[in-house]
């Protein structure tokens, strides 16, 4: 009966490690359920623009606008119904030559964001490359971008 007793105990654990593991490797692959967290707080923006993305000869991100968004806070209602996902581990960064929305905030921060990361630049800390640990679901996010572009 000891015996019989030490497996069931050792099944448990064992199941119950799975089940850690298998929830673990989930929310690596397909993240948290998040709502976008701005750099600095919504009240603080000063101008919204779409940009594309690009790096410069010296390996630098830089940007250039393509338009200017002029509700502001419509833009952000709209971008925060996009599926945003928290990935656990390194921060991930803005792959070049994509387009992007660039927040500037009233102190002169600023951060620019795509659907599968950002990069921030703030008095404190300067230019950041790999800040961003939200993704936004891509087809999304690039209709929603579309539509701004379109007008």
């Amino acid at each position: 009966m000891k015996k019989n007793s030490l497996n069931k105990d050792a099944f448990i654990k064992y199941g119950l490690l799975a089940v850690i593991v298998i929830s673990f490797l989930y929310i690596m692959y397909n993240g948290i359920p998040t709502t976008y967290k701005y750099l600095n707080s919504k009240s603080e923006i000063k101008a919204i623009d779409i940009v594309s993305v690009y790096v410069t000869n010296d390996f630098v991100y830089s940007h250039e606008v393509i338009c200017n968004i002029k509700n502001i806070s419509k833009f952000l209602d709209e971008l925060e119904q996009i599926d945003c996902r928290r990935f656990i581990g390194a921060p991930i960064s803005i792959q070049e030559d994509t387009i992007a929305v660039k927040i500037e905030y009233i102190d002169g921060e600023y951060e620019v964001i795509s659907h599968s990361g950002r990069y921030t630049y703030t008095n404190e800390k300067q230019f950041q490359a790999y800040e961003g640990y939200n993704v936004f679901d891509e087809e999304e996010y690039l209709l929603f971008i579309n539509k701004y572009l379109e007008n």
